[in-house]
C-alpha cells in the first residue's frame, strides 16, 4: 500500500505500522528511532544511532528529515538486525530507508491542500515531466504554516507555531536498459517557534550555558 493509504505523513506514524519500532524526540536532543529496543538517545555530535537512516539508500546524518512531514515518498523499508555490510557502520539495530518517488515516463502530477484552525495551512504536490524517451524530471514540494497553540499573556503573542517548507528536484536518465542514473536535490527551511518535548522552545536559551555542577550527581 501507498504511504497515503497508511496515513503516514511523518516519522511519528511509523510505530503504528511497523512492529517493534519506536520513535521518540528526547529532551535536549534530536530524534531517536529504535528497532527491537536498540537505538540511542545520546546528544553528543560524535555519537551514532543504533539505527541508520537512509534516503534512497544514501546515509543521512544530522539531517532535518524528522522535522518535516513526509511528501512524495513512494515507500519505506525497515530492515531489522545488523545492517553494517549493506548500509554502513553502526547499524546495529537495523536501518530505515525512505524511497522517494522517482521520475517516470509519464506526464503526471498532483496537489493537496489543508486548512484548519489557528490559520493552519498545508500545501504539497508534485509534477513529473518526461523530457525525452530516456530522460525525466520530477519536482515536489511541501509548505506548512500555522499560528501557535500557546498564548504568551505577558507579551500578548502566540508561540508554538510552525512555518516551514521543503522542495525536491529529481532527475533520471536511462541511456540503456541496464543503466539508470538518478540525481536528487532537496532543500529544507524552517522558521518556527514550535515547542519541543516538555514544552521547550526551538529558540536557544543562553541560560543553559551558565549551568555549573559543583559535585557529581548522585542517583536516588
Amino acid at each position: 500500500p501507498q504511504l497515503h493509504d497508511l496515513l503516514i505523513f511523518s516519522f511519528g506514524r511509523f510505530p503504528v505500522n511497523v512492529p517493534k519500532l519506536t520513535f521518540t524526540k528526547p529532551n535536549c536532543s534530536g530524534s531517536s528511532i529504535c528497532i527491537r529496543a536498540i537505538g540511542t538517545t545520546v546528544i553528543t555530535s560524535s555519537g551514532d544511532s543504533g539505527v541508520a537512516i537512509h534516503v534512497n539508500e544514501a546515509p543521512i546524518v544530522f539531517a532535518n528529515i524528522f522535522s518535516t512531514e513526509l511528501y512524495d515518498v513512494q515507500a519505506f523499508e525497515v530492515l531489522r538486525g545488523p545492517q553494517g555490510t549493506l548500509f554502513g557502520r553502526n547499524a546495529t539495530g537495523g536501518t530505515v530507508n525512505l524511497i522517494t518517488s522517482r521520475p517516470v515516463n509519464d506526464l503526471t502530477g498532483y496537489i493537496e491542500a489543508r486548512v484548519g484552525d489557528y490559520n493552519d495551512e498545508m500545501f504539497r504536490g508534485a509534477l513529473n515531466v518526461p523530457i525525452t524517451d530516456n530522460f525525466w524530471v520530477r519536482g515536489a514540494f511541501i509548505k506548512l504554516s500555522r499560528d501557535g497553540y500557546t498564548e504568551n499573556l505577558h507579551k500578548g503573542e502566540r508561540i508554538d507555531g510552525r512555518d516551514q517548507w521543503s522542495a525536491r528536484l529529481s532527475l533520471r536518465y536511462s541511456p540503456t536498459e541496464s543503466t539508470d542514473i538518478n540525481l536528487m536535490y532537496q532543500r529544507f527551511k524552517e522558521d518556527s517557534n514550535r515547542s519541543r518535548v516538555y514544552k521547550q522552545m526551538c529558540h536557544k536559551d543562553p541560560d543553559l550555558s551558565l549551568i555549573h555542577i559543583s559535585e557529581p550527581t548522585r542517583p536516588y
